[in-house]
Formats: structure tokens, C-alpha cells, sequence
């Protein structure tokens, strides 16, 4: 299930208010996220209410892909005081269809890589999306897809082999939309966050061949209970899962 997060984001002007001697009550407005909620809106959530609102309507829309610098004025609506916070944004594509991680492996061999797959739940656009490790990532290309259709990623650098994220998010921006994720470990984690809660999948028992595969026809929770370890040579990369 789509998930928002909130990151770091340049910032401008910040430490003015204490060079004003504003009081700690008193100071200027905080960014705590910002992303394109569509072509021409942008999403830019502060700590407090500003009067310009948290979502901005922008002359020129920001292509998917595109990054562009912006810069927006923040006024805070009980003290007045206001400054102009500058920020990269991420296009957005309209047309994503939605999607989930459908199969992974993280003990890959040179016959066997590090593989994700991608399964397509509606028809759509793919430009833009975006699949991430946290170390690397992959935009996808425009492609139109189907529902049911696959695609496979196959990692230059590999997978973390005992602990990792897998994260699919609907573009490369910090502050990007996470559509899905899959938590794996070795040492009986947990984690709540952002399209996964509970215990990680148990890293031990995959390998090569054996691949962490989604359970057909079994609706998302963002939990190990959507998952299963194929046998010995069962990884099914570019076709239907099987059952457990």
C-alpha cells in the first residue's frame, strides 16, 4: 500500500530567525516534506499552518523525471513571520499503474543474480517509477503495461545478502511516495514503517534459487505473512508464482 515519507530538503534562510533573536515560539516555519502531488501541484508540509496552505498550484508543471528547483514563501498564520524556503522536486507520472514487489533473491551467484521482480496490477505508464535497494536504484522506462505483466530487475551491484529494503517508489524523489517494500534479515528484526510492519523476512532461508516469492492471490498487508520461500531451483523471475 502506498505510503508517504518525509526526508531531509534544502533548505535556504534557515538559522535567520535565530540571528533575529526570534523566540524559540516565534520561529520562521519548518519544512517537513515536499513532493508533487500531481504535473502542477505541490505537496510542501510545514510544522505549523502557513497561510499559503500546504498545497501549491504551479504555473509550470514539472515533467515526470524532471527535477527542478523551487522556491516557495512560507508565512506562519499566528506570528506572521515568513521566509522563502528553496527545494528540489521529482516529476511525478500520472499514468503509474499500481504495482508490487512480486519475487526477490539476495544470495545471487553469477548464473543466478541478485533478481526483483515487479508484478503490474493495473494497466498503465511506468515512466518514472522507481525501484531502490537504498544504495541502488532503477528508473524505470516508459513502458506500457498490463494488468498481470512482470518485469524483472536484475541488480549490477547485488543485493545485501543477509539484511536489506527493497522499496518500489512512484519516483526518485526524497520525498517520494513508497507504493511497496520488502524487509529481510538474518537476525529476527523488526520493522514498522513505511509499507511493511512486523517481523522481516527470515534471510536464512533463501538463496540463489530459493526466492522470497509473493503468495498468489493473497491480498497486501505489508507483512511477512504476503510471503514464501521457493524450493531448490523454484525461483519462477518472469513468470506466475507458484504456490507455497
Amino acid at each position: 500500500m502506498k505510503k508517504a515519507i518525509s526526508a531531509a530538503v534544502v533548505f535556504l534562510a534557515f538559522g535567520l530567525a535565530y540571528a533575529l533573536g526570534v523566540p524559540p515560539g516565534d520561529r520562521l516555519p519548518v519544512l517537513l516534506e515536499a513532493r508533487m502531488l500531481s504535473p502542477d501541484v505541490l505537496l510542501a508540509v510545514f510544522d505549523r499552518p502557513v497561510d499559503e496552505g500546504f498545497e501549491r498550484q504551479l504555473d509550470e508543471p514539472v515533467a515526470p523525471c524532471e527535477e527542478r528547483l523551487l522556491t516557495i514563501r512560507a508565512t506562519d498564520s499566528g506570528t506572521g513571520f515568513s521566509s522563502e524556503v528553496s527545494l528540489s522536486v521529482t516529476g511525478i507520472n500520472p499514468s503509474l499503474p499500481d504495482a508490487l514487489i512480486n519475487e526477490f533473491t539476495t544470495k545471487g551467484s553469477a548464473r543466478h543474480p541478485d533478481r526483483t521482480e515487479i508484478l503490474f496490477l493495473t494497466a498503465g505508464s511506468t515512466l518514472g517509477l522507481y525501484l531502490t535497494n537504498t544504495s541502488e536504484g532503477f528508473v524505470f522506462p516508459d513502458l506500457s503495461v498490463s494488468p498481470g505483466d512482470l518485469y524483472v530487475y536484475e541488480w549490477k551491484g547485488g543485493l545485501s545478502m543477509n539484511n536489506g529494503r527493497i522499496e518500489l517508489r512512484e519516483n526518485s524523489g526524497r520525498d517520494a511516495v513508497i507504493i511497496d517494500a520488502a524487509v529481510y534479515s538474518n537476525r529476527g528484526a523488526e520493522e514498522n514503517s513505511a509499507c511493511w510492519s512486523g517481523p522481516a523476512l527470515d534471510s536464512r532461508k533463501g538463496s540463489a534459487t530459493k526466492s522470497f516469492s509473493r503468495r498468489p492471490g493473497v491480498p497486501d498487508t505489508d507483512t511477512a505473512a504476503d510471503w514464501f520461500v521457493t524450493p531448490v531451483r523454484g525461483s519462477s523471475f518472469g513468470r506466475e508464482n507458484g504456490e507455497p
